[in-house]
């Protein structure tokens, strides 16, 4: 009997080379098997007629095997086996090429299920339909290829789908040891089916009634056990202390009347409930989620300052150098007036002392991850910053968590990507929100276009127009350097751009900026661009967040359709950052029909919430998620999309916690700390 930590290499027929294709696709051991959910399931159940076949139709037949042959064919290196089939509506031949072990397989006389299409060839001058390389299995009393709901995975080279269901039926047999983790009283209350009732019928479900059932137990688990780690890390910070900042309604006051502009509705909402998080003696847990251009820096200011003013210091972390210098340079100008200190540090820049951040008198410190060095000693931080990364910044306050005192900062993270609702109560579960909807007043909303091929040339010279009346454009490219692979697909790169561009527009001065450009380079370029040395800049997505340029009013986005929705909103945000009318240019080479559909949902909307909401829809929260969530997206069949499961699952996670019923279930509360270790929320 298999166990489920045995090793793959203890199935029936696995081979060394299919045991190392299965570890490509992360399956070492019979439980990984086990766990390799199906992508998808065909109904092959209805058996029809050798008379119902019709060329290019899938069908599923019952019939017996009159005869085998491996006939001559006309072409070098190809083998052809035959077999001729007949039940009581007449017969056919089904063939398959390049596979010999057929002739081997099945035996004449003998009764099989076969799946495959039908398919005309033309054999003595005449059309004659036969049944195209079908699988096929003999009639018994159960069926994994054939005449049933057969499950279809993701494959790799080297391993076949009758191969994977054939090791998986065989993995099936580990089900006793399977532990099922949620709480009887639950499963009965939601009406949810067995752990390993769902596993035996989402692999091998007998009907679609089945398959449901499955579908909708294991759903529901992966929701919920994601819940329950976040609701416990949430229930657990509120059990540790952090320093209450005092509310100083006078400082407040002055600061926000001395401000160029007036803060919108949603701006001074949001400050509003962050202070009231960081005035009470548990740590604030909160996500800043706001269109680009909304104003989250002042709003994180004006926290800092009330941090400030009680005393501690707050530590800014954004993702890129140049997000972090955008930020120091808006701090520092926000603190201007006020006796607060303002520190940088990156890795190739260093603005403030060391032994100021030690000592503490320098109260606000913006950096990279430079500032998670050991030799980087704070004094009193009271508020840690993170931006455009909200999960890591549960792994980052504990590194920065006080040596000199048991409290831990309060945490406001930040991002410029509108989430979806969805994800936001899937993703997000731990993290209070607050939103910010409103644009600074005064701004024109930017005029975006998708630009065919041949609309090419009239795009630059409008691009030449603007240009000439003194404004500046940016250029995004995917690529740095472009392989041959990327030639031959019609990819942009920085490199070759910049040649074509200064062809095009030899009368400007065009510069280009990337990742690969050291941190010195990267901040004379874009120093070059604000003075406006450099009318036109070629980019990667290196400039997505941070950058804030009022003169450039272009946007031109190649290769469009090789970016997701929220980037592309993200890119378009880099203008339409003055009065100035801004325009966004999407160029799209390869543009099918749901690449077109987002790409015009871009063009129409400039409601960062509506295009996430939409990307979610086309792209899927793996597209939308993976590289923000370090990778972590730990369902294999609950989809994010799913609202209705998703609210329930959190519903419940409550309830179980708000009982303390954790600690009765001890293999469900492991499940939990093992999700929160893969999540940084230990």
């Amino acid at each position: 009997m298999l166990k489920l930590d045995d090793t793959v290499s203890k199935l029936h027929l696995l081979k060394p080379e299919h045991e190392q294709a299965l570890n490509k696709l992360g399956i070492q051991t019979v439980r990984d098997l086990l766990y390799y959910f199906p992508r998808d399931w065909q109904d092959l159940s209805e058996i029809k007629k050798i008379s119902d076949i019709r060329p290019a139709e899938r069908i599923n037949i019952r019939a017996r095997v009159k005869q085998i042959s491996s006939p001559g064919f006309p072409f070098r290196r190809v083998k052809i086996t035959e077999a001729l089939l007949e039940d009581d509506s007449g017969n056919v031949v089904a063939v398959w090429f390049n596979q010999p072990y057929i002739k081997n397989s099945l035996h004449t006389g003998k009764e099989y299920y076969f799946s495959g299409k039908g398919q005309l060839y033309q054999k003595r001058g005449r059309h004659t339909l036969q049944l195209a390389h079908p699988t096929f299995e003999m009639v018994k009393t159960e069926t994994i290829h054939t005449a049933g709901i057969i499950p279809v995975y993701q494959l790799t080279e080297g391993i076949t789908e009758k191969q994977i269901r054939y090791w998986i039926k065989q993995a099936l047999e580990g089900l006793s040891d399977v532990t099922d983790l949620l709480p009887q009283k639950l499963r009965t209350k939601l009406g949810l089916v067995g752990h390993s009732a769902a596993l035996q019928n989402l692999h091998f479900p007998q009907n679609e009634i089945l398959l449901a059932q499955a579908k909708k137990r294991l759903t529901f688990e992966e929701l919920f056990l994601f819940q329950l780690a976040f609701q416990l890390y949430k229930k657990t910070l509120k059990n540790l202390p952090s320093p209450p900042i005092t509310f100083n309604n006078s400082l407040v006051s002055k600061f926000v009347e001395s401000l160029p502009f007036k803060l919108t509705p949603s701006q001074r909402l949001a400050a509003w409930e962050i202070l009231r998080d960081i005035s009470r003696p548990h740590p604030m847990n909160r996500l800043l989620e706001g269109e680009v251009g909304s104003g989250k820096t002042v709003v994180a200011g004006l926290s800092m300052l009330e941090v400030a003013s009680s005393g501690y210091q707050s530590v800014m972390l954004a993702p890129t150098e140049i997000l972090a210098l955008q930020h120091y340079e808006t701090l520092k100008n926000l603190f201007a007036h006020t006796e607060i200190e303002t520190a940088l540090l990156t890795r190739s820049h260093k603005i403030g002392s060391l032994s100021k951040i030690t000592s503490g008198h320098t109260k606000v410190i913006v950096g990279t991850h430079a500032l998670l060095q050991e030799k980087v000693i704070f004094n009193n931080i009271g508020l840690l910053v993170v931006d455009e990364q909200h999960r890591f910044g549960v792994k980052q306050r504990a590194k920065l968590q006080n040596t000199s005192a048991d409290a831990v900062p309060h945490l406001l993270s930040m991002t410029a990507t509108p989430i979806p609702r969805t994800l936001a109560l899937a993703f997000y579960g731990d993290l209070d929100i607050s939103i910010l909807r409103e644009l600074p007043r005064g701004r024109k909303k930017t005029i975006t276009k998708l630009v065919k091929p041949e609309g090419r040339d009239i795009a630059y010279k409008f691009i030449k127009q603007e240009l000439k009346k003194g404004q500046q454009a940016y250029i995004v490219v995917p690529l740095v350097d472009p392989s041959p692979l990327d030639k031959s697909e019609g990819q942009k790169a920085t490199t070759e751009e910049v040649k074509k561009l200064r062809t095009i527009f030899p009368e400007f001065t065009i510069g280009m900026l990337h990742g690969r450009l050291h941190g010195e380079e990267k901040k004379q370029i874009m120093d070059d661009f604000k003075s406006g040395k450099i009318n036109i800049l070629v980019s990667t997505t290196v400039i997505e967040v941070g950058v804030d340029v009022g003169n450039a009013t272009i946007m031109v986005i190649e290769n469009a359709e090789r970016f997701g929705l929220a980037q592309l909103h993200q890119l378009r945000g880099r203008v339409g950052r003055s009065n100035l009318q801004s325009y966004c240019l999407l160029f799209a080479e390869n543009a099918g029909e749901t690449t077109r559909e987002r790409l015009e949902a871009v063009v129409n909307s400039t409601d960062g919430f509506e295009l996430a909401e939409i990307d979610l829809r086309l792209r899927g929260s793996g597209e939308i998620l993976g590289t923000r969530q370090s990778g972590f997206i730990p369902f294999k069949i609950a989809s994010l999309s799913d609202t209705k499961n998703i609210e329930l699952a959190k519903k419940e996670a409550i309830a179980l916690l708000e009982n303390d019923d954790l600690k009765n279930y001890p293999d469900l509360a492991a499940k939990v700390s093992d999700i929160s270790r893969q999540a940084h929320l230990e």
